[in-house]
């Protein structure tokens, strides 16, 4: 009985053996029916301030400006963003640059449209695409590159191309100087500046806040929000403050740079004895945060 028992258990394992690689394996894993999960790029974040520099390739064709807010309408997590806003067209007698033109348009990853529409019925028609610009300074800017073209009114056939920036500047503190026409130079800061709040139906930011100098024709003053093209204003890059003191009123009318940083232009100082005018540097605290 032993010796069959050791017969039967050789049999098994010359059977085994002979299987070789034939054998299947136990643990081996089924092939997959998943199939990969393709998700597109989220749409590009383009609420806020923006100008627009436009170049004619028409024949007699002027450099046109468009100037105003955008303002998303969109979950910014979707592939596609649908916005409107209020642009207002500076550089041609064709646009009133004081009247906002309506702004409709959509924007994805690789491509984006823009309608503007004037009063009269001028329509601007914007194609390219929205992309976000490396950091130039405190803040990354959101880019447009395309071309345009027009239809209707006193433009209509004009076309060429178009470049954008999407401004920001979120710092309430900012310091500097202005020089007078006596070369005379004093400090200047400002305090609790709010300079890209909620844009008032034709796409103009009011500014409010405070300023103050270390001239002795204006100590301090409150900046009061105006309405282009009067008050204190930020209209894509052209800014505008006005404070009062007494008397005296201190008003800058300057250029904001790329990343929203800095402010240059010039200051006329009206209403007192000291009656001036000179040049403005205006630098946002770059430790805020």
């Amino acid at each position: 009985m032993k010796g069959l028992s050791i017969v039967f258990l050789f049999s098994v394992v010359a059977l085994l053996s002979g299987c070789g690689d034939k054998l299947p394996k136990l643990n081996s894993t089924p092939p997959s029916t998943t199939q990969p999960v393709t998700t597109e790029p989220p749409s590009p974040r383009i609420s806020g301030d923006w100008e627009f520099s436009a170049t004619s390739n028409v024949a007699g064709g002027s450099p046109l400006r468009f100037a105003g807010s955008i303002d998303s309408q969109t979950d910014p997590s979707k592939s596609s963003s649908d916005f409107k806003g209020a642009l207002h067209i500076d550089g041609s007698k064709c646009f009133d640059r004081v009247a906002a033109a309506d702004v409709t348009g959509t924007a994805t990853a690789d491509k984006g449209s823009v309608i503007i529409t004037t009063k009269d019925g001028q329509v601007v028609t914007l194609t390219g695409v929205f992309a976000a610009q490396s950091p130039t300074g405190l803040y990354t800017n959101m880019m447009f590159n395309g071309t345009y073209n027009i239809s209707g009114g006193c433009a209509s056939g004009d076309q060429g191309k178009i470049t954008g920036i999407n401004l920001v500047s979120s710092s309430p503190f900012w310091f500097g100087r202005f020089t007078s026409s006596a070369q005379n130079t004093f400090d200047l800061s400002g305090d609790g500046l709010d300079m890209m709040g909620s844009p008032s139906s034709g796409g103009v930011h009011g500014v409010t806040g405070t300023i103050a100098t270390e001239s002795p024709c204006f100590s301090q003053g409150k900046i009061a929000a105006g309405a282009f093209p009067s008050g204190s204003f930020i209209l894509g890059r052209s800014v505008t403050l006005e404070a009062e003191a007494g008397d005296s009123v201190l008003k800058i009318e300057g250029t904001l740079s790329d990343d929203g940083g800095v402010i240059r232009g010039n200051y006329t100082l009206s209403g007192s004895s000291c009656n001036d005018s000179g040049t403005i540097f205006f630098q946002a605290d770059p430790w805020y945060y």
